[in-house]
Order: structure tokens, then sequence, then C-alpha cells
């Protein structure tokens, strides 16, 4: 998983419910992928809103292909739209 919460490069991994934190390297990612991560985190931090903008989920899909791509058939990576996870926006948030 790719939500926008998590510092620098990490990445969430989910298995049997249990969920794994690791760097993007560590998941097999290249160099230019973990730099795609820390530029999209850090524009979706400067728009501010819990679910970003056009520019930050474009720019988060894009990322999230990336990374696809480095893991191959390995993972499904999944992407939150510029969200924090996989959580149900509430109005009252």
């Amino acid at each position: 998983m790719l939500p926008s919460a998590r510092p620098g490069t990490d990445v969430e991994f989910s298995r049997d419910g249990e969920r794994d934190i690791r760097s993007a390297r560590a998941a097999g990612t290249g160099d230019g992928t973990a730099k795609a991560i820390v530029h999209w985190r850090a524009l979706t931090e400067r728009v501010g809103t819990p679910f970003g903008d056009a520019e930050t989920r474009a720019l988060g899909l894009r990322t999230a292909a990336r990374i696809q791509t480095d893991v191959g058939l390995r993972a499904q990576v999944v992407f939150f739209a510029g969200a924090s996870g996989p959580y149900r926006h509430d109005e009252s948030d």
C-alpha cells in the first residue's frame, strides 16, 4: 500500500491481515521510484487536504504504477488517491 501519511519511502504490506512496513528499496523498487514516492508525499503534504487535489492524485497514481512495474507480479500495489489509508472519510474529520 502506498499511503500518504508514511514518512520517507516507507510502504506497507498486508498479508493475511498482518501489516509490515518496509522502505521502498527493501520492497524491491529502484532509486527513481523511491525518489518519486518522496516527491509525491511532499506535494501531498503541501496541499494539506486528506485526499489531496487532482495533481497529487495523478502523481500518486503514476508513482504507484512505478512501484508496480518495479515489483512486478510479486505484489499488488494499492493507492488510496492521496488519502492516509483505506478509511471512510467523514465530514467531521
